[in-house]
């Protein structure tokens, strides 16, 4: 079962899934730093 995983477990692979969860985390944490929770948070000049 273990040779079936072990094919499929490149370098390329890893990496890819580390990026896409950095990735994901990353916008998750802009999202929730920059939640606009009233109108005073924006600018009259927008």
């Amino acid at each position: 079962m273990f040779w079936r995983l072990r094919k499929r477990f490149t370098y390329t692979n890893v990496a890819m899934t580390l990026a896409l969860v950095f990735a994901m985390t990353g916008g998750a944490y802009a999202a929730f730093t920059s939640l606009i929770t009233s109108t005073k948070q924006i600018s009259p000049s927008v």
